[in-house]
């Protein structure tokens, strides 16, 4: 994954209440398979957790 792109992900991803394949695919017109990248990209950096919930940072 571009590092540039994975900025954009994780900007977006923290404006979600959930992300799914589905909606990576959707927003930023990806394959199934680089859908799928992207999602385990969020779980590992931690932008997502259980059920593809965004895990928003507690103030």
């Amino acid at each position: 994954m571009m590092i540039i792109k994975s900025v954009k992900l994780e900007n977006w991803a923290k404006d979600q209440k959930r992300v799914t394949i589905g909606r990576i695919r959707k927003e930023f017109n990806v394959s199934e398979e680089v859908a799928q990248d992207y999602y385990n990209y969020l779980k590992n950096t931690g932008i997502v957790g259980r059920m593809g919930y965004v895990n928003h940072e507690k103030d």
